[in-house]
Formats: C-alpha cells, sequence, structure tokens
C-alpha cells in the first residue's frame, strides 16, 4: 500500500499475514495465530492487495490451498484493521462454512491478483493449469484461459503465479518448473509463451518463483536458487 508506505507479506511457517513499515522497517502480525476472527490459514500461497472502493477500506486477500474445518481450497479476504478472515470464494459443497460462489472448482489456486477496474481477482491454479476470475462480491468462478486455450501447442506445466498489464488487456502467467512465462490475452481467451530458457539464451533460469510487473518496464522475476532477479521484456519475451 502506498499511504501509508506498508509492505504485505505472507509468513508460511506460522500461516500469518505481517506488514512491515517502510518507513522504520517494523512488522507488525495482520492476521494469524492470536489475531482475527475465522478458520485459520493452513497453506496460504498467493497474496494480493484489494484497493478501496467507494464506502469500503483496503483489505487483503490470500489464496488459501486447505482453508476451513474441511480443508478447502479457497481466496479469502484478510480485514487490515481486525485481522478477520473470510471466505471469498470456495467450491467446497460439503463445508457450509466456508462455501462460497457458483463455477468450477479451484483445486490448488496459488498466486492471484485483484483487479480493480472489474472488481475481480485473477488466480491462477496450479492443479487445474488455468487462470481463474473470481467475482469479489460473488465468489463466483470462471476459467479465463487453461492449456485448451493454447495457441502455440505450448503447455502451462505448473502456474504459480499471476501479474497483469496495467490496461488490463494482458495476463502473465509464471510456470516454476517448466520455466516458462506465458502471456494470456484475456479479452480472446488465448495463451502463447512469452519466455523460456532458451538453450541460446545466456540468462537461464534456475528456479524462478514470483514476479511483478512494472509499467513501462517489463516483468521483474526473482530466481530463488540461482540468487538473481531477472527482468523480461513483454514485448519480445
Amino acid at each position: 500500500s502506498s499511504s501509508p508506505p506498508k509492505l504485505y507479506a505472507l509468513e508460511e511457517e506460522t500461516k500469518s499475514v505481517l506488514s512491515f513499515d517502510l518507513n522504520t522497517g517494523e512488522a507488525n502480525l495482520v492476521s494469524g495465530p492470536g489475531r482475527g476472527a475465522g478458520p485459520s490459514l493452513d497453506q496460504p500461497v498467493g497474496l494480493t492487495f484489494v484497493h478501496a472502493s467507494s464506502g469500503t477500506p483496503p483489505s487483503l486477500a490470500v489464496s488459501d490451498r486447505k482453508f476451513g474445518p474441511e480443508d478447502s481450497p479457497a481466496i479469502v479476504a484478510i480485514g487490515i484493521s481486525t485481522g478477520d478472515r473470510s471466505v471469498v470464494s470456495s467450491s467446497a459443497a460439503e463445508d457450509p462454512l466456508v462455501f462460497k460462489g457458483a463455477g468450477p472448482e479451484l483445486g490448488s489456486p496459488a498466486g492471484l491478483h485483484y483487479q480493480k477496474s472489474l472488481s475481480r481477482f485473477l488466480v491462477v491454479d496450479t492443479e487445474e493449469k488455468a487462470l481463474f476470475s473470481v467475482d469479489r462480491s460473488t465468489g463466483d468462478r470462471l476459467v479465463v484461459v487453461d492449456n485448451s486455450d493454447t495457441s502455440d501447442g505450448v503447455l502451462m506445466f505448473s502456474p504459480s503465479d499471476v501479474a497483469l498489464s496495467s490496461n488490463g488487456a494482458t495476463a502473465w502467467i509464471l510456470d516454476p518448473i517448466g520455466k516458462k512465462v506465458f502471456a494470456a490475452q484475456l479479452q480472446s481467451s488465448s495463451l502463447s509463451l512469452l519466455s523460456n530458457n532458451s538453450p541460446a539464451d545466456d540468462y537461464r533460469w534456475s528456479s524462478p518463483r514470483h514476479f511483478t510487473y512494472r509499467n513501462g518496464t517489463g516483468l521483474f522475476i526473482a530466481d530463488y536458487t540461482g540468487h538473481a532477479a531477472y527482468s523480461v521484456a513483454t514485448s519480445s519475451g
């Protein structure tokens, strides 16, 4: 968030959401053991900032592979001021505490991004090898792209993270196992390869883990075991 300047992060070991004051470096517990009502997070893997809309404060959302009493894949809303956890979307029909939303079932939700202009979340699902759209209000789910939409025959193997262009037309999907980045055209629901570990490329990823998009510059990818950061041009790969 820019005002106040804070960074929000997942802490996997304690299954918590933390905030870091970017002026002082101070860390605080936002939601987790000892703070916040609602079912506990169990396998949180994705986090996004949800910008404020009319009449509502900003909040956070987390993708959790096992949420609630029945360990259901879910998108979970996190109140910044309270730490409260509530389900945005889950296809666990046998779990009335967290069941919400219609549409295809989530399998293993991972990275997510909040698209404020359409009041929806874009969520990559590692198990389904797909990019989902999740309505913030209703929790309804739609498949935006999957491997059946490939335009060049290259398939996603284990998608884990998603970034969105500034105009909302293109989503980029990171596949760390395949060491690939895909471009998904949201209007036409087409999927194509943007960049991979080409044999002729001197800059080869070892373990690409997360990425982010900077308008006018491109994508930035963190390589976990390669101990490096890379930039990827969104026009050419």
